[in-house]
């Protein structure tokens, strides 16, 4: 029995922007290759016959794992993977003949803006916990060395970190407020 070739693809993807991931994925269902494993730097597929649709969603602090996957299957769903930071891939076969709202996972703005709200808490959560971390680090350098150069650098590194949390949760939220799912790439 042959095995079906595989590659690898490197790509990042903003959080804001998992609609773009999604396009591209569906766009390479229907060259032949199908996602076996996603994440937000490293996918990974397969060369297979039929055509697919994917869908992304976000849930870091899953309660009922069982039930959760339990509903996308009862909606055609089929679980590709989930990541470590809980992002969930989803993959539907692709049929001409049903519209295309079958093919969705967030069927009203509620439920997209949900999704984004628990995106934004996650970055929201990350930016205290890398503030906390930034204070510890840098009384231990003041408590061990009196070396200014090297504070000012571990500062602007967790600032500019914070910063990047911070904007990643404004943009989760304008992306959840956005009823079609286009989200702003700027």
């Amino acid at each position: 029995m042959s095995r079906s070739p595989t590659k690898t693809v490197v790509r990042i993807y903003a959080p804001w922007s998992f609609q773009k991931e999604l396009d591209d994925l569906d766009a390479a269902s229907r060259e032949g290759w199908q996602l076996v494993k996603g994440g937000r730097l490293v996918r990974r597929f397969r060369r297979e016959e039929g055509v697919y649709r994917f869908a992304l969603d976000y849930d870091f602090d899953l309660q009922d794992h069982n039930r959760y996957y339990a509903t996308f299957r009862e909606q055609g769903w089929e679980l590709v993977n989930n990541t470590w930071n809980g992002w969930h891939y989803f993959r539907k076969r692709y049929d001409p003949a049903l519209p295309e709202s079958d093919y969705e996972i967030f069927t009203d703005a509620a439920s997209r803006r949900e999704m984004a709200e628990r995106l934004a808490k996650r970055y929201r959560g990350s930016m205290f916990s890398e503030l906390l971390c930034a204070a510890m680090c840098l009384a231990g350098i003041m408590l061990f060395r009196n070396n200014i150069a090297l504070i000012a650098i571990l500062m602007a590194a967790f600032l500019t970190e914070a910063l990047i949390s911070l904007l990643c949760s404004r943009r989760m939220r304008r992306a959840g407020d956005n009823e079609r799912g286009e989200h702003d790439e700027k």
